[in-house]
């Protein structure tokens, strides 16, 4: 199977190379499972997501980057029962949210989305000003990359008692004052 190239030079991968790529990012993600340990920030204990490179992003071009990403929610979401801290069975209904995911770091993040949605942290719920029986609830989520730690808040949308994945926005890196440690592998879920 030949792979096409755009003219910056990066793969653009064909519907079965996307779905080939998306195989093999959950079968990494099954046979290392995904490494976790708790800090203090700001305060708060958290649980922070040890980010593991599970495809080189930067080899595809933004067009198939974004296809991997979506096709990888899609798929992770179908496949699984995601649920938050607080026993909220995530569930999603479409991947127009996966449209908002165009740098790559956020791509990178979205990679672990199943994870931090178990381990984010509530932190409210809130009305859609727009929309009367549309209800937000927002999580707070930490990644790892190396020695940095980014922060992230997932967006879940509530429809008629269902609760959709949204998007993860707001991210940023946030200041640590104690270091990497108490790492634990947690079981592939």
């Amino acid at each position: 199977m030949s792979t096409k190239k755009d003219i910056n030079g990066k793969l653009v991968l064909s519907d079965k190379q996307i779905d080939m790529a998306v195989q093999r990012i959950i079968n990494k993600k099954k046979k290392y499972g995904t490494s976790t340990f708790t800090m203090r920030i700001s305060g708060k204990e958290v649980t922070v997501i040890k980010y593991r490179e599970l495809i080189d992003l930067d080899k595809l071009s933004p067009s198939s980057r974004r296809k991997v990403v979506r096709a990888y929610i899609k798929r992770v979401f179908l496949e699984s029962t995601i649920k938050t801290i607080d026993n909220k069975t995530i569930i999603i209904k479409s991947t127009s949210g996966a449209k908002k995911i165009l740098f790559v770091k956020k791509q990178r993040i979205v990679l672990y989305i199943e994870d931090l949605i178990r381990d984010g942290m509530f932190l409210r719920t809130g009305p859609d000003y727009g929309n009367e029986l549309v209800v937000w609830h927002y999580y707070d989520c930490y990644i790892a990359f190396d020695k940095t730690i980014l922060y992230g808040r997932i967006n879940i949308k509530e429809i008629d008692n269902s609760y959709r994945f949204y998007d993860i926005n707001k991210i940023k890196e946030v200041e640590t004052s104690t270091g990497l440690n108490s790492q634990r592998v947690s079981e592939p879920h």
